[in-house]
């Protein structure tokens, strides 16, 4: 008995052997046993992967790189290769170089370090971070520089410096003040200044004595005032410039002093002074405010950049804030501090070794990082609007920077963290949502986090598409997404490698990238080289997987955005003439249009122009048997030899590189009867292989038993043969089991897209 079955769509992808059994599954009816080097697309269709362009030698060939995205836009995006103490940059298929020579930084980062690094990007400026080392902003200069820095997190313009002040009238109250810059755009508020001053007085005399007792002109100081004293030292070098508190005032014009703890200054065998360079200034000004017609008038040197200043002062033991102005001085005439605003305060979290984060983003107007090897559980966000300024405030403001540490059952470093609707922290043993109580604005009076699951990620960056994420598990390495879920009101953890476990199962997940167009694929290295890719679109409940395997060792990829497409750089570990290369090497997705200009092979370059025999600059190549592909002909086989290879025929445009074999393998047959056709023996007689712009098709039970089509009663003769959508009626070798399976082959240089296929299938008792 015979009958047909349609293979309508192969949007399921590769489907794990342990699923065989599971025939009742919808997934099965759209997946494959195997698509090596297929890629899935997500409306059906299972197309054969264009090769990798070479584009150039990794700096170092015994040491592994690590490929980081930096896309300016769609017309300038680079992929970044961090080796050992550098980073190069790659776009547009070549390097960049500047008269020939490679643009190049040094860095810090070791040959141990570079797969580790965490980064976000905002606008020209990468944010880079490491545990073990200070973060650092690699910002774009010009289209062909750029800077390596560590990130210096303090307000963009400095503080107010020089603040001076004066009493109008007379008292014995000192009143402290401070000011801050507000920068022109940003209005970004600068840390507080060194308190005000009064005028300085010149110290005339001091004795040797303990305590030594200073000499000077009316002073009005009083016991525990504070003064800086300078100039001294020049004679007396014992007493050295600082802050001192006056320890007694035997008179208007005499006193002595003591250090901050308490300790009396003994200058009995100190050097004798003299002169009239030492001076003192009182830190604050003494004056009765409350009397009608007195005041204090503050005065201090402009701030580049600056709008305005505000101006604090002291009570309680804190500043509050009395006024603001435009101008470089401000009158106090007894107002009343704000104590509920306060002037910022200056603070670095990230100073020294073990402070160094693991984890940055971007999230509602605030660089955040996380993960710092002392405090591993940590949040930090600078203030709103802006890059890198730490400060907060006492009483707490709502654009203070926010500082939260998780609460979990136990110590779970945060590895990353992903903006969504709200901020995720992904941490080693569970991810939690940051939110806001009540939907309130994101401030450190109203930042509030809940754990959302127990899974866990590895060190390996997440990428974020649409409404989601993708990120790799601990210790599984098992690939999950992340999204809000509207109905538990929480986000959910799915692992999308559920149907396919047999590709991450002993295996490690090492680099994870995204290529948006021409449709969306998350593509991660496994630990032994191979490259796998899910075509993931959510929205229409696609996760179809494929594997990717080639001559070498993929170590690192990175995907960027390149005029109309996205394309995916890779760094691959060859063996050459016996010798360990490792190249830098793209892969295009775009389809081909014309056979002439497709592109499946490996570590491959085209020739383009006079037509020739002679293809040479393939010494990458050196001792390697390459597939050519020669004005849209399938030319044999050649070795590269001297950089070269000569052709049997010449020809203006051709393809040369590593062959890429691609084969897309059904799974066991199942069929509207009994038990779905399972415990019967099947031979596939002929298949109705639907294809689109496809080349050479080769087509049987087994990989070892494949017959090629050949029909071109449609060309002229000696015409070059031409791309074919058909459906390609063919007889398939015989082959009676169990399972009834077919596998399609493209291994020449040529284009191929399978749309569907119909089996006629023989039935066994």
């Amino acid at each position: 008995m015979s009958t047909k079955t349609l293979a309508r769509s192969f949007a399921g992808g590769e489907i794990s052997p342990e699923m065989f059994g599971r025939v009742d599954l919808t997934q099965y009816q759209t997946g494959v046993a195997e698509a090596i080097n297929f890629m899935i697309l997500p409306h059906g269709p299972a197309r054969a992967r264009k090769g990798t362009q070479f584009v150039n030698n990794a700096k170092i060939n015994g040491k592994k790189c690590s490929l980081v995205e930096f896309s300016f836009n769609n017309q300038q995006a680079y992929a970044l290769e961090f080796g050992d103490l550098y980073v190069r940059f790659h776009t547009l298929g070549g390097t960049l170089s500047v008269l020939g020579v490679p643009v190049e930084l040094v860095t810090p980062y070791t040959e141990a370090d570079v797969g580790d690094l965490h980064y976000v990007q905002s606008a020209d400026v990468l944010t880079i971070v490491h545990p073990n080392y200070p973060p650092k902003e690699l910002r774009r200069t010009s289209s062909t520089s750029f800077t390596l820095t560590d990130i210096s997190f303090v307000p963009t313009i400095a503080a107010p410096v020089g603040v001076s002040g004066a009493a109008t009238g007379s008292g014995t109250t000192a009143f402290s003040y401070v000011i801050t810059a507000v920068a022109t755009e940003s209005l970004e508020e600068t840390g507080q200044s060194a308190a005000a001053r009064s005028s300085p007085i010149t110290i005339t005399g001091i004795t040797k004595a303990n305590p030594g007792v200073i000499t000077s002109a009316t002073h009005n100081l009083a016991v525990d005032d504070q003064v800086d004293v300078y100039g001294v030292s020049t004679t007396m070098t014992q007493l050295v410039d600082g802050t001192y508190l006056v320890n007694t005032v035997p008179s208007g014009t005499t006193f002595t002093l003591k250090t901050l703890a308490g300790v009396p200054i003994d200058t009995t065998a100190y050097a004798t002074y003299s002169g009239t360079n030492g001076k003192f200034s009182l830190i604050g000004i003494k004056n009765t405010l409350t009397t009608a017609g007195q005041y204090n008038t503050l005065a201090w040197t402009a701030v580049a950049g600056a709008v305005r200043y505000y101006v604090y002062k002291l009570r309680n033991g804190l500043f509050g804030f009395i006024g603001e102005t435009d101008g470089l001085t401000f009158k106090d005439d007894n107002i009343t501090p704000d104590m509920t605003r306060t002037p910022p305060q200056t603070v670095n979290p990230f100073s020294g070794a073990g402070n160094y984060p693991g984890a940055v983003t971007y999230f509602e107007q605030r660089r955040c990082f996380a993960g710092t090897n002392n405090k591993p559980q940590n949040f930090w966000t600078t203030r709103s609007g802006t890059e890198s300024n730490m400060n907060y405030s006492i009483p707490t403001r709502d654009d203070d920077a926010i500082i939260l540490r998780l609460t979990a059952r136990q110590v779970s470093k945060i590895e990353h963290m992903i903006p969504l609707s709200d901020l995720l922290l992904l941490t080693t043993d569970g991810d939690f949502r940051i939110y806001t109580q009540n939907s309130d604005i994101f401030s450190p009076n109203t930042v509030s986090a809940r754990a959302q699951s127990y899974y866990g990620a590895s060190n390996v960056q997440p990428i974020t598409t649409g409404e989601s994420a993708v990120y790799v598990r601990n210790q599984s390495s098992r690939v999950h997404e992340v999204a809000y879920d509207n109905v538990a009101y929480a986000f959910r953890s799915n692992d999308i490698s559920i149907m396919a476990p047999h590709l991450f199962d002993t295996y490690t997940i090492t680099d994870m990238a995204l290529t948006r167009t021409p449709f969306p694929i998350v593509w991660v290295v496994r630990s032994d080289g191979v490259l796998l890719g899910v075509t993931y679109m959510p929205s229409q409940k696609v996760w179809g997987w494929h594997q990717h395997t080639t001559d070498g060792f993929i170590e690192s990829i990175c995907g960027i955005p390149e005029g109309t497409k996205d394309v995916l750089y890779l760094s691959v570990k060859r063996t050459v003439n016996g010798v360990t290369k490792r190249f830098i090497e793209r892969l295009d997705l775009q389809e081909e249009t014309v056979l002439a200009d497709a592109f499946h092979v490996d570590c491959g370059l085209t020739y383009t122009g006079a037509a020739t025999t002679a293809i040479t600059g393939l010494g990458h190549l050196e001792g390697k048997t390459v597939n050519i592909l020669a004005d849209g002909a399938v030319h044999p086989p050649k070795v590269v030899t001297a950089g070269a290879i000569t052709l049997d025929f010449a020809a203006s445009k051709v393809t040369v590189g590593l062959p890429l074999t691609a084969y897309l393998t059904t799974l066991p047959l199942t069929l509207q009867s009994e038990a779905f056709a399972q415990g019967q023996v099947k031979n596939v007689n002929r298949v109705y292989l639907r294809v689109y712009r496809a080349g050479e098709v080769y087509v049987g039970p087994t990989k070892e038993r494949l017959t090629k089509y050949q029909d071109r009663t449609d060309s002229e003769y000696g015409s070059l043969p031409a791309l074919q959508s058909a459906e390609l009626n063919i007889e398939v070798l015989p082959s009676w089991g169990p399972y009834g399976q077919l596998t399609v082959r493209n291994s020449d240089p040529t284009p191929m897209t399978v749309l569907s296929m119909v089996l006629d299938v023989a039935l066994g008792g």
